[in-house]
């Protein structure tokens, strides 16, 4: 409410500076500020202090929305503090309808963070497991014992309880979104081209199809809907995001962006695909040990997903690796991200010994 009294108060004073400084012999205002240096003083400063907040405003919002959205952040300021006034307004009558404030069912507006949604509310998976048909009680309880501070799904993979395709399916019916087995070899070479390499490594998404003008987006865990919005602005275009079975995001873009580089999973693509032609099972047993690094540092706690997905914002792939970037942001040390390749390259290891590497 202040907020909009401020503003009422200083377009009554432009009009008084513009009618001042126009002289219209039929008004004679004394001068606004008085005499008082004081006064002046502590306005100059209270502006500055403005210019800063709307700079810095303008700053942040290009960055993570757009040079448009960054603009319209200065009319947005004002716009806000109507509707904060409205909103205390209403929330005024309701009290006064009512008679207490104890009795009011508060709303506030909705807002979409870099944070994801809070997970509030969420059915557990180890339950959308066990409803699937895929494990029992008795397994979910062998799991949750052995599970320590790893998550649940990612114990039972390990486990051979649940593949990585029963994995990503509970996943995305626990987070509402569309579950997609895909051929991560099969991939358009029109639509790996449009995305880019450096949006695809920076999101590890890998670009489906396009439905009803929408470019569908692979992914093997959720991305926030900040990031999506992220990447439909830089492709020009709506997108939505399916989930897939784990590894199949990480082979399909070494597939579409790397096939000729030195390491390892490059080199054995030509394995790969014979493997995922001839046995899926052996396939999928050999995905369920890629994770991208990001996500095992999730999985051990060392940052949550709302950090993370801020951190990916600002992320340059092609300059890069992730763990550097965390090191970079403070936040991950180097010694933490030193242990977790280490632990994320034995992981890969074991799976390549599969296909006798």
């Amino acid at each position: 409410m202040i907020g909009l009294l401020s503003i009422f108060l200083l377009i009554q004073l432009l009009i008084i500076w513009i009618i001042g400084f126009i002289h219209f012999k039929t008004w004679d205002y004394p001068p606004v500020l008085g005499n008082s240096k004081l006064l002046a003083y502590l306005l100059l400063l209270n502006g500055f202090l403005l210019l800063n907040r709307v700079v810095q405003r303008v700053y942040f919002t290009t960055i993570f929305y757009g040079l448009s959205s960054g603009i319209i952040a200065i009319p947005r300021m004002v716009w806000a503090n109507w509707i904060n006034f409205r909103a205390n307004w209403r929330a005024y009558r309701q009290v006064l309808a009512i008679g207490s404030a104890r009795k009011v069912a508060w709303d506030k507006t909705t807002h979409v963070f870099p944070s994801v949604a809070s997970s509030t509310g969420r059915r557990p998976l180890g339950q959308i497991l066990i409803d699937q048909g895929v494990i029992t009680q008795l397994e979910l309880q062998q799991g949750l014992e052995k599970s320590s501070r790893q998550r649940i799904g990612r114990t039972l993979l390990k486990m051979g309880m649940i593949t990585t395709v029963e994995l990503s399916a509970a996943l995305a019916e626990q987070q509402d979104i569309e579950f997609d087995d895909i051929n991560p070899f099969e991939i358009d070479t029109n639509l790996t081209n449009f995305i880019g390499e450096r949006l695809a490594f920076k999101y590890s998404v890998l670009p489906l199809r396009v439905e009803s003008g929408v470019l569908v987006l692979a992914r093997e865990s959720a991305i926030s809907n900040v990031a999506l919005g992220v990447i439909s602005r830089s492709v020009k275009m709506p997108t939505k995001q399916v989930i897939v079975p784990q590894g199949r995001v990480q082979i399909g873009l070494i597939h579409a962006f790397r096939p000729d580089r030195t390491d390892a999973l490059s080199a054995n693509l030509n394995s790969l695909v014979e493997l995922f032609n001839s046995d899926i099972i052996v396939f999928d047993s050999f995905c369920s040990h890629l994770v991208l690094l990001g996500d095992l540092a999730v999985e051990k706690g060392l940052i949550n997903q709302a950090i993370l997905s801020q951190a990916l914002i600002s992320f340059e792939p092609l300059q890069k690796k992730l763990g550097e970037h965390l090191v970079d942001l403070n936040i991950l040390q180097d010694e933490v991200v030193d242990a977790l390749i280490v632990e994320q390259q034995l992981d890969r290891q074991v799976g390549l010994s599969m296909l006798g590497c």
